[in-house]
C-alpha cells in the first residue's frame, strides 16, 4: 500500500505485468504461463512486448526481497506468486471505495491461494503467445482489415494458444488496454 500510494499507476502496471506473465501460456504445448519467467529471467523483460514493465517489477522483485528478509517470514513467496498477487491486490483494493480497509485485508490474507512453483527453465519465444498487433493487416490499410487481423490474432493467441473463452479474453484485453493506456486505476 505505501508504494501504491506514492504511485498510483503501479495497479495497473502490476495488472499488466501479472498478465504478461501469465499471458506467455501455450495450452497445447504445455509451456509458458504464471510462472514468474518475466521477474526471473532478465531477457523475458528486454523483449519489446515488456520493455515498459521495469518499474513495477523492480517494485515487486523489491517487495518480494523485503519479504523475505524479514525474521518474522514463515514462507518464501516465489516470483510467479508475488506477480499473481500484484493483480489480485490491485482488484481488491480498488473494489467499491479504492483503498484499503480492515475487510480487504483480511480478504488479501486469507482468499489468495500461494504455491505457484517458478519456472527453472525460461525461454523468451513464450512472449509470441502474447498478442501484439503484429499480424499481416494491423497497421495501416481500412478499418476492417486491421479490426480482422485483430480479432484473428486474439483468436490464435487468447483463445487457442491460451484456452480462454471469449468472455474471459474479453476480461482481459480490457485489463491489459486499462494497464497500458490509463496506467492508473483513479484514487
Amino acid at each position: 500500500e505505501l508504494f501504491v500510494n506514492q504511485e498510483k499507476s503501479l495497479l495497473a502496471q502490476w495488472t499488466r505485468a501479472a498478465y504478461h506473465d501469465a499471458g506467455t501460456y501455450n495450452k497445447m504445448k504445455k509451456e509458458g504461463g504464471a510462472n514468474g519467467c518475466l521477474l526471473n529471467l532478465f531477457e523475458m523483460r528486454e523483449e519489446d512486448v515488456n520493455y515498459f514493465l521495469d518499474a513495477p517489477l523492480n517494485t515487486l522483485k523489491a517487495l518480494q526481497d523485503f519479504w523475505h528478509s524479514h525474521p518474522d517470514t514463515c514462507m518464501r513467496i516465489s516470483s510467479a506468486d508475488i506477480l499473481q498477487f500484484a493483480i489480485y491486490f490491485a482488484t481488491v483494493r480498488q473494489s467499491g471505495t479504492p483503498g484499503l480497509n480492515d475487510s480487504k485485508v483480511d480478504h488479501l490474507k486469507y482468499n489468495f491461494e500461494w504455491g505457484r512453483p517458478d519456472e527453472r527453465d525460461c525461454d523468451t519465444v513464450w512472449v509470441e503467445n502474447l498478442p501484439e498487433n503484429r499480424m499481416e493487416g494491423a497497421f495501416g490499410g481500412p478499418i476492417t482489415t486491421r479490426c480482422l487481423a485483430a480479432g484473428r490474432e486474439i483468436r490464435e493467441k487468447l483463445m487457442d494458444r491460451n484456452g480462454f473463452s471469449a468472455e474471459e479474453a474479453v476480461a482481459l484485453i480490457g485489463a491489459h488496454t486499462i494497464g497500458m493506456t490509463r496506467n492508473i486505476f483513479g484514487d
